[in-house]
């Protein structure tokens, strides 16, 4: 994965988004490795090519268009809600821990769980963060 890589994937994932009527799919990046250098912290990465793009999440959908970053023998990143606290969470790469975390959170999106990546199959003893703490939805508006 190269940065100019990850800043069409935001984009893309950004446009999906805009097209999507309410809830939009989670994205994520799954790579064997990576070009850009680890002094680079991806979520900050991701937050840049978002300005980039003038995202504007609809109310509802995910602060990010992209949720999951797995970088094999580098880390994972996820943008979710843990407890109270909600924002970028990494998995360091130990064990393959990052790519079971990648598995975990896609087994449970992928069932309709309804909470978006969420950790229940997670051993969440892995998650670093957050960092940057940041809302994981746009909160939905009210409906009267």
């Amino acid at each position: 994965m190269t940065l100019a890589e990850l800043t069409l994937a935001v984009g893309a994932a950004a446009e999906i988004n805009r097209i999507a009527m309410g809830d939009a799919p989670a994205g994520l990046i799954f790579a064997y490795g990576s070009e850009i250098g680890r002094e680079h912290h991806i979520p900050d990465l991701l937050m840049d090519a978002l300005r980039l793009a003038d995202y504007r999440p609809a109310s509802g959908q995910a602060t990010c268009p992209i949720q999951g970053v797995c970088v094999l023998g580098r880390g994972t990143w996820l943008l979710i809600q843990r407890e109270a606290a909600a924002g970028w969470y990494e998995v360091r790469a130990e064990d393959d821990h990052e790519l079971l975390a990648f598995i975990s959170v896609i087994s449970n999106y992928a069932f309709g769980n309804g909470m978006g990546l969420g950790t229940h199959v997670l051993d969440t003893a892995w998650l670093c963060g957050p960092n940057p703490e940041m809302p994981a939805i746009v909160p939905s508006e009210p409906r009267y």
